[in-house]
């Protein structure tokens, strides 16, 4: 395993501005333009020497390297039954988890990630992740169950996303969850759920669409395809009423002549007979 602060040169307990000194002083002496006679070997020692920053520049990925580099370089004895440090484990294979999803391995961490669901009582992804690494982890969890077309569970982990987001409105770094969130959110929730859910799971689905910050234009439209909904399952009242709603945001309303005229005739028939 490569000792990353032997290629910082710095000690094991060296604070963030001591190892970014060194890293800047070391990305100056082994770039590729300064070193052009051997340049291919210049370019691998300054990968390692960004590969090492970053995880040692990273409160989390740091732990998990110190855990994982003590265990490599000091073997220990078999330990009895019991004994084992059950918390840095699981702390190491969370890890795993966000390592694999940002390189590409979703496969293999959604795998790791619902065993530990299942085998670890009270797992809480929050209990070993923080701040900006937590966010991530969530937010590519989301992203991998839904290319795996897991929309109900993409959609669970986009929520988490979301609200943990609104509490940082306002903040740039997290504005983009923001945004990307709450679009695949109404993305899977109306077109992707909609085609397989049932007509009342495809209410719910709207439903939760409304939750969201989204502006006048998106809710009519909401309300309008809520109103379709009632009318398929012969829910006539709560169809007008959604419709009303949805005429009510947006009095323009575009594609509401078909229900329109649907709930009239219905109407009409009821006041024939």
């Amino acid at each position: 395993m490569a000792n990353y602060y032997g290629i910082l040169q710095v000690k094991r307990d060296a604070g963030d501005e001591e190892i970014k000194k060194s890293f800047r002083n070391l990305a100056k002496k082994y770039h590729p333009d300064k070193n052009i006679d051997n340049k291919e070997w210049a370019e691998e020692k300054t990968k390692l020497i960004i590969q090492a920053y970053n995880i040692l520049i990273n409160a989390t990925s740091r732990q998990a390297y110190d855990i994982q580099f003590k265990e490599t370089s000091c073997p220990r004895k078999k330990k009895k039954a019991g004994k084992r440090n059950e918390s840095n484990d699981i702390f190491v294979q969370v890890k795993t988890v966000l390592d694999d999803l940002v390189n590409n391995n979703g496969k293999n961490a959604i795998e790791k990630l619902e065993s530990l669901i299942k085998n670890v009582k009270g797992f809480s992804l929050k209990k070993y992740l923080s701040g900006r690494d937590f966010l991530d982890c969530q937010f590519l969890i989301a992203e991998e169950y839904e290319k795996e077309e897991r929309y109900v569970l993409a959609v669970e982990y986009y929520y988490k996303v979301y609200d943990n987001v609104k509490r940082h409105k306002g903040d740039n770094n997290y504005s983009f969850f923001f945004d990307e969130t709450k679009n695949r959110i109404k993305t899977i929730c109306c077109k992707k759920l909609s085609k397989k859910s049932s007509t009342k799971e495809a209410i719910e689905n709207y439903k939760s669409v409304l939750k969201l910050h989204i502006d006048n234009n998106e809710r009519a439209y909401i309300y309008k395809k809520i109103s379709e909904c009632y009318f398929a399952i012969g829910d006539f009242h709560c169809a007008v009423a959604n419709l009303n709603t949805a005429l009510t945001l947006k009095p323009t309303l575009k594609g509401i002549s078909k229900i329109q005229t649907r709930l009239n005739e219905y109407f009409s028939s009821l006041a024939v007979g």
